[in-house]
């Protein structure tokens, strides 16, 4: 449980809203509630729509394995990923 609260999408602006349906499109899921946190602040979530990007577009690990560490650091935080 997060100690602030998220973001309602009605209350969300324009970047916001395209960073969900963009999320959504991309893993075929809803959005999850961190990027609802993170729209709290824009800078923040820029940041890290750009590291998740540098994440995805670096090659030197095979996918699987790449998706493996981030499922079991998810589980070592405590996140549902």
């Amino acid at each position: 449980m997060a100690r602030i609260d998220p973001v309602p999408v009605e209350q969300a602006g324009w970047f916001v809203r395209i960073v969900r349906w963009a999320v959504s499109r991309r893993t075929g899921m809803e959005a999850s509630e961190a990027w609802t946190l993170l729209a709290h602040h824009k800078g923040v979530l820029g940041a890290n729509l750009l590291y998740m990007a540098m994440l995805d577009r670096w090659r030197r690990l095979p996918l699987r394995l790449k998706r493996l560490i981030h499922l079991r650091v998810a589980m070592r935080v405590g996140c549902p990923a």
